[in-house]
């Protein structure tokens, strides 16, 4: 097993697999900068769970969970920026800074929404 258990490219391209499905595709590397980014910590926590249950197997859906996990987090943080009026985040202008509150708030409930699918769509046929 790697030293790196979970890839978080693979959440990653989850994710961008979502954005570019969307209105978004033309703006996709402008906007993933915003969601795909950082330690993904959420995004890690149900792939290692499933990993530790599985004996090291993994689950195949898992990294399509923790994407999810981490669309909601970001919306929440693009939500937040709206609601604090923060300029900043992580170091580079808001989305809402940059593209519009109304951008901003429509991006997040977008995410939710996508996340919501992708959940959806990842479990199996029958629990």
């Amino acid at each position: 097993m790697s030293s790196e258990v979970v890839n978080i490219e693979r959440i990653k391209e989850e994710i961008v697999g979502v954005l570019s499905g969307t209105s978004l595709r033309p703006i996709l590397n402008d906007v993933s900068k915003y969601v795909a980014s950082g330690k993904m910590l959420r995004g890690k926590l149900p792939v290692y769970i499933c990993k530790a249950r599985s004996n090291g197997s993994g689950v195949p859906n898992a990294e399509k969970v923790g994407a999810a996990i981490e669309m909601v987090h970001a919306a929440s943080l693009l939500h937040d920026d709206v609601i604090d009026n923060s300029e900043v985040r992580r170091g580079m202008p808001a989305f809402w800074a940059a593209k519009g509150v109304q951008g901003a708030i429509l991006f997040g409930d977008m995410l939710i929404c996508k996340a919501f699918k992708l959940l959806n769509d990842s479990m199996p046929s029958r629990i």
